[in-house]
């Protein structure tokens, strides 16, 4: 039976009309990480930021949207890779039972993101136990990994965490994943089941995942405050705007390093300010 995705050499068919695996393969490694990092910067915008199967979607579109037709649609096919590494072959699940494991999955998602007080070492419990099961789904026919990086690192970012593939060498990184799923050993010729071993991933895991740093907490800090200033800036009278504008002409004029706690600061005062007085800034001011 023949692959609707691939040509008879199992080449992906391709907008670009490259024949050959290898520059394939090299074009699409740097394009999709020009896009990821396009994707996580907010410069390319997603319709959905639900974390779900919609969400994953969107990012695998953005990703290889100007190499594949397919790009952003789930396979429907059975999907089957090799790791040489470990000598181990996953059979990932099987398509027509994508929707019903996303479903699940955007419950734990949804546990994640709404955790309070979350400690690092239960928060990246949670996140390997993510990882693993959207890995396990796999639902297109290329590119899942680089999409499900993304992903997670969306996710992480949601409870104040970073997370650095760099720290880990990108082929046991590889190997983890797929022992971390069911998956069949290669022994003799035969394929023997296997059960699924999480603890590589979660040793690797540990190194990816990292608590920002002061600095990065002060811009995590300013954005949110920055964000609720300019939803509610409307309620501010005149005067108080004025206040503002010269406090951050002050700002300006302190050293770099200065500058952020002092707009973090500032903006904590004013969101405090609207909270316990929300009305007093809606009165027009009178002149007399």
């Amino acid at each position: 039976m023949s692959n609707p995705y691939t040509d008879e050499n199992g080449l992906f068919h391709n907008k670009l009309g490259i024949t050959d695996q290898t520059a394939l393969n090299e074009f699409e490694y740097h394009h999709s990480a020009m896009k990821a990092e396009a994707v996580l910067s907010g410069e390319i915008k997603l319709d959905h930021s639900s974390y779900d199967l919609a969400h994953l979607k969107d990012i695998h579109k953005a990703l290889f949207g100007d190499i594949y037709e397919w790009a952003g649609q789930e396979r429907t096919r059975p999907s089957v890779k090799g790791n040489n590494l470990s000598k181990t072959v996953t059979f990932f699940l099987e398509p027509e039972k994508l929707q019903d494991k996303w479903q699940e999955i955007q419950k734990l998602t949804q546990e994640f993101l709404q955790a309070e007080k979350l400690d690092l070492k239960t928060a990246k419990e949670k996140l390997v136990g993510i990882m693993i099961e959207a890995n396990y789904s796999h639902p297109f026919p290329e590119g899942n990994g680089r999409t499900l990086q993304v992903f997670m690192t969306q996710l992480a970012n949601e409870q104040n965490l970073k997370m650095d593939y760099s720290k880990v060498d990108a082929e046991m990184w590889n190997m983890a994943n797929a022992l971390s799923v069911p998956h069949s050993k290669r022994y003799e010729g035969h394929l023997i089941d296997v059960p699924p071993n999480k603890e590589m991933l979660g040793r690797m895991m540990d190194k990816v995942i990292q608590e920002p740093t002061q600095s990065q907490n002060l811009q995590i800090q300013f954005e949110q405050l920055d964000k609720v200033y300019q939803e509610n800036q409307h309620l501010l009278s005149p005067k108080q705007k004025l206040i503002i504008h010269e406090a951050e002409k002050i700002i300006q004029q302190l050293p770099p390093q200065a500058q952020l706690q002092a707009k973090v600061n500032l903006y904590q005062s004013v969101s405090e300010d609207i909270q316990k007085h929300p009305q007093q800034f809606d009165e027009p001011e009178i002149d007399r």
